[in-house]
């Protein structure tokens, strides 16, 4: 798995302060508590981690960005500091194609992503292209369900904790991370082969099978002796008996039909049923064809938003950057500026400006929060109208 970080945005209240990794080696050095650990805490917080928060966190901290590269795409992490369920992923792959979703960090009940996806862990290998091999939940039970490695179990080694340098690197001696442990290094090291992961699922599905054949079972013969069937001879014995009144009643039906004289021909009846059923189509049609016109304007309007959302992460980073700059000379033609003599108007152009009531950074981090709501809820509407599609395709 290759996970590269470029660097990390800390949103606060009155500024907003930009980490830049390299593409090599990164190297933090400082005092003590000058914040060297919060940097990769806080990396590791925009990667479903928790976090201490320390009064200058709770107190200036709004959010944190991190933008990443994994596998083919470029992937940015959103996540407020209040936030303790979900971290927003957007990103962009090798054909300029962007996508959002707001990642849980525990599995829902439905995917969030494709077929598959329920979780950030779920998420973050998908990006990188990687199928996680599926373990026992318990080691103890030989019919403990199978589930996916988590993305988590991994990061237990992308950090030394400074108070065990010296123990076991593997978490070993701990009762219940040993047994992960066991898991990550199969994964890492291909010990755990994707054949033998197979065979596993193959196996837990035929377990499930079996104990729910076992219970339908159970549950026929408890229901057959409700109703006085107390063997395979009793329920043999009722359908011969219920096949001969069968075999009478159609006897019966067939003298009926005989004597019977139609007064009307037989397609009447077949010519009306057909025109309501083709007017029946001709409208199922046209609602599908409604349903495929509102897919298509949502989709269209979600790119425009991603595309406004990466606008404005650059606009931010640009206003800050140009903030404090004073010209002393036109930059277009190189003249000397004269000053105006209204102290209101701008010293650039001339015009009046106008007080602005709140900041740069704090309009900015509104507008961020406005456009992750909207493109969240045009998601949902897509995936809402993409089901009603889908039903509508099988009404037609």
């Amino acid at each position: 798995m290759k996970i590269k970080f470029q660097k990390l945005v800390l949103l606060c209240k009155k500024s907003e302060e930009v980490i830049h990794s390299s593409t090599q080696i990164t190297y933090f050095h400082g005092q003590i508590s000058a914040g060297k650990s919060s940097i990769v805490r806080l990396i590791d917080y925009c990667l479903g981690g928790d976090l201490e928060k320390t009064p200058a966190l709770s107190q200036e901290m709004v959010s944190v960005q991190l933008f990443a590269i994994i596998g083919t795409n470029t992937v940015l992490f959103e996540r407020s500091i209040n936030d303790t369920t979900s971290v927003q992923v957007t990103w962009t792959n090798k054909e300029k194609e962007s996508s959002t979703v707001l990642a849980p960090l525990s599995a829902k009940q439905s995917p969030i992503w494709k077929n598959d996806i329920y979780n950030l862990s779920d998420l973050i290998f998908d990006l990188a292209n990687i199928t996680p091999i599926k373990v026992r939940r318990s080691k103890s039970d030989v019919d403990s369900p199978l589930v996916c490695l988590s993305f988590r179990d991994l990061m237990w080694y992308c950090y030394l904790e400074q108070d065990n340098l010296d123990s076991s690197f593997y978490n070993l001696t701990d009762t219940y991370k040993s047994l992960k442990s066991r898991d990550v290094m199969r994964f890492v090291t291909g010990l755990y082969t994707e054949k033998m992961n197979e065979l596993e699922i193959s196996l837990d599905e035929l377990r499930s099978n079996r104990a729910a054949k076992l219970e339908s079972i159970r549950q026929i013969r408890s229901f057959l002796q409700d109703f006085g069937y107390s063997s395979e001879g009793d329920v043999s014995e009722e359908i011969f008996e219920v096949e001969n009144k069968l075999s009478q009643a159609q006897q019966e039906l067939s003298k009926i039909r005989d004597g019977h004289a139609s007064k009307t021909h037989f397609t009447d009846s077949l010519r009306e049923k057909l025109r309501e059923i083709g007017q029946n189509i001709a409208n199922e049609q046209n609602a599908l064809q409604d349903l495929e016109n509102r897919i298509n304007e949502q989709e269209a309007l979600k790119s425009e938003l991603l595309s406004a959302k990466f606008k404005l992460s650059r606009s931010t980073a640009s206003s800050s950057l140009l903030a404090g700059v004073k010209f002393d000379v036109c930059p277009a033609c190189g003249l000397e500026l004269h000053k105006h003599p209204n102290p209101e108007s701008c010293y650039l152009c001339g015009q009046e400006t106008q007080a602005n009531e709140k900041e740069p950074l704090a309009q900015a981090e509104v507008m961020r929060k406005d456009l992750n709501s909207r493109i969240e809820d045009l998601s949902e509407s897509i995936k809402r109208h993409a089901i009603a599609q889908k039903r509508q395709i099988k009404r037609v």
